[in-house]
Formats: C-alpha cells, structure tokens, sequence
C-alpha cells in the first residue's frame, strides 16, 4: 500500500513537471516569434513635435491623394516651363501656323510656291496635319482644341499645388497646436496630482494632530474642503488632458489605444519673435499668396489668349471672343477680390501677433511675482504667520503662473508661424487666435 502511495505522488509529480515545463516553453515561444507581449502592448509611443508631425503628414490620405493626382498631371503638362516660356513656345507655333495658313491660301488660289516653300508647306503639314481653310478654324483646331487646354491643364497643377503646400502647411500648424496644447494640459495635470499628494501626506498629518487636540476641528474641516476641491480639479484636468490626447491622435493618425509620451517637453519655448512692420507682411503676403499668384497668372492667360485671337483670328465680334473678354474682366476682379481678403487677413494676423506679445510679457511678469510671492509666504509659514492652506495657495498659484507663462509662450511661437506661414506665403483662411485651448467643463 505504500509502495503505491509512493508511486502515485511520483507520477503526478512528473505530470505537474512536464506540464509546467511546456508552458514556460509556451510562453517563451510567444515572447520570441515576433508577437508582442502585454509588456510591449503597453510600451507608450515616443513622441517629438518632429515626429508628430512626420506621422500626420504620412497619414492624411487627402494629402496623398493631391500628390498622386499632381504626379499624374506632371505627366500630361508642360512641367518644366514657366508661364513666359510657355508662351515663348506657343507663339513660336502660331507664327508657323500663320505661316502655314498664308502658304495654304496661295497654293490653293495660284499653286505658285517656291521649291523653298513648298518645302516649308510640306513641313507645317507634316507637323500640323491638313492646312485650316478658315482662320476660324485655326482658332477651333490649335487655339482651343490645344495651345489654351494647354495653359488650362498648366493652371490647374500650380493651384493644386498650391493646394497642396497649403493644406500641409495647415496641418502641421494643426498638430503643432495639439502638441502644445496637451504639453499644457500634461503640464497641469502633474501639478495638480504633485500639489495631491502632498495634501494627502499632510492632512494624514494633520488627523493625528487633531485626534491629539493639537489642532481645532475647524482647521481640520477647512483642511479636508481645500482637499477635495484639489481632487476635483484634478479629475476635470485628467478629463481635458485626455480629450487633447485624442485629437494629437487622430491629426497625426496614431491608434486611440496606443499610449504616447510627449518627448518635446521644451517645444515651442524660449524663442524671441521679432515682431516686422505691418507693410513687409502685407507686401510678402501679396506677392506669394497661392490665390492673388493665381488669380493674376490666369488673368495672364486671358490676356494672352485674347492676344492671340485678335492677332491670328482677326475677328471682333463672335462668340468665341466674347467669351474670352468676359472671361479677363472676371479674372480681373478675382485678383482685386484676392488682395482685398489678403489684405483682411494680414490686418487680422498682425492685430493677433501684436496681443499675443502683449500676453506673454504679462504671463512673464506673472510668473516672476508669483515666485517672489511663494518665497514670502514661506518665510512667513516657518515663522507662525501663515497657515498651511495659504501657503498651498501661495504655491499653486507659482506654479500655475509658471504653466501659463509656458503656454503664452506656445502661444507666440504657434501665432508667428501662422503669420509667417499661413498668413503671408500660402492662405487663405487665417483664423484670429487659432493657437486658444478649448477647455472641457
């Protein structure tokens, strides 16, 4: 009976063995075939402004798009060639089709050419097919069917990427907003938790005293209230710091459940922005908006094709040139429409540069005397003047002075790359005081 005994505790010694021993197998093989473990699941990104921005970009499928459809463009349009060069070369060919026309008209009345032109006839033929029998047709054939589908497909792959430099331009301004803003809200939060977990230490302090009669009820009751007031300050600001969590997130593409870690704790601070003259910016802004550029290099093209109607076509009163007339006053009034929206805007990012200077001089001016306040309440809590709460007061109120001064900073940094950026080279749409945080209730 004891022999048996003995023998069942070996076995099942053996089974617990062999059975622990292959899920350690198990588990390692799990660890070393490519899969993350919950470890590595919960691994937060690491995160630079730089960064942030790389994977917004990357990510936004409206910017690949543009680009794709830019690159297929490329393909069927003048690329290389400027307005003035494309027009070199469109002029080069209406002469010859001028030519090619005059050569036509006495071939067919008199069929009288010299060897050289008929020479001259036989290329235009080869290079432009039958000869036009109207000047109209010229018109029809190479004017509109080619030379201005040429300068309209050009037009159309400067706007889009002008479209294109201006929604990126925007989304980086976009994300770096965002990563300012939860850098202040990180920032908030671990004061608030710091300032916590000091009240808590001192309040278990302070319950010993008053059940040894040391302190007043009263000052323990006031004790407790300043406590639970810091605990709900700092559950809203844990509600406002993962709101602005999710929208770093979903600008730069990066999955809900994936924890990130802001590296680029001193982005945006300690740069000076020397503030140029209202008139450099308004004259920067009009002379490199995507929309005024635009605006006056298709009312270029008006021109010139209105040019080249009444110089080859030589007729005033058809449709065709009608159309082409309506057509340059319209793309006159959209260049004065566009300087007068530009103008607007650079009077509105200017006013905006101007307050937000204006800010940060008087957050720094904040943040030094709320120092030299907390030094004060120091000297006079360790000589019996002051009492605990005040003295927490004293310095949340550095401290949150400190946050804000950071963010006015933020602040000045995001504004001036919105005047110098958006406002001045690519536009439209400034937004006066875009760089505001929204704050959750």
């Amino acid at each position: 009976m004891i022999h048996k005994n003995k023998r069942l505790h070996i076995c099942l010694l053996i089974i617990l063995t062999l059975t622990f021993h292959i899920q350690g197998i198990s588990v390692a093989a799990d660890n070393g075939d490519g899969k993350q473990n919950v470890n590595n699941v919960s691994q937060p990104l690491k995160l630079s402004l730089e960064d942030a921005i790389k994977r917004g970009v990357e990510s936004s499928s409206q910017l690949t798009s543009m680009d794709i459809s830019i690159k297929k463009m490329w393909r069927v349009t003048d690329e290389d060639k400027s307005f003035k060069e494309l027009t070199a070369v469109t002029q080069g060919e209406l002469d010859e089709l001028d030519e090619y026309y005059k050569l036509s008209e006495r071939k067919t009345l008199s069929d009288n050419l010299t060897n050289l032109e008929e020479d001259l006839f036989a290329k235009y033929r080869d290079k432009y097919g039958d000869a036009p029998y109207y000047r109209q047709t010229l018109y029809e054939n190479y004017l509109n069917g080619r030379a201005f589908s040429n300068y309209s497909s050009w037009l159309q792959v400067l706007s889009l990427k002008d479209s294109y430099n201006t929604n990126r331009a925007k989304l980086e301004g976009d994300i770096q907003a965002a990563y300012y803003n939860l850098l202040y809200f990180n920032e908030l939060y671990q004061s608030l938790e710091d300032s916590l977990n000091t009240m808590e230490k001192q309040y278990s302090g302070m319950v010993l005293k008053y059940e040894k009669g040391l302190v007043s009820e009263l000052d323990k009751y006031k004790f407790g209230v300043e406590l639970s007031k810091k605990k709900l300050q700092l559950q809203k600001s844990k509600r406002n710091r993962e709101y602005q969590e999710l929208v770093l997130k979903q600008i730069c593409g990066i999955e809900r459940s994936q924890a990130i870690e802001l590296t680029g704790k001193e982005a945006g601070l300690n740069k000076e922005y020397k503030l140029d003259t209202y008139k450099n910016y308004l004259d920067k802004a009009l002379a490199e908006r995507s929309e005024v550029v635009n605006a006056k290099l298709q009312m270029d093209v008006y021109k010139q094709e209105l040019e080249y109607y009444d110089k080859y076509i030589r007729q005033q009163y058809t449709f065709a040139r009608t159309n082409l007339q309506q057509q340059l006053e319209d793309s006159e009034f959209a260049v004065t429409q566009s300087t007068l929206n530009i103008t607007g805007d650079i009077q509105a990012a200017y006013t905006d540069a101007k307050s937000v200077q204006s800010q940060l001089e008087i957050k720094k001016s904040d943040s030094q005397n709320k120092k030299s306040d907390y030094n004060i309440a120091e000297k006079k809590y360790s000589q019996g003047q002051l009492s605990l709460v005040e003295l927490w007061n004293a310095k949340d109120a550095a401290n949150n002075a400190e946050i804000e001064y950071k963010k006015a900073q933020r602040d000045s940094a995001y504004c001036f790359y919105r005047l110098k950026e958006l406002a001045c080279k690519l536009g439209p749409g400034y937004q006066v005081n875009g760089a505001n945080v929204a704050i959750l209730e």
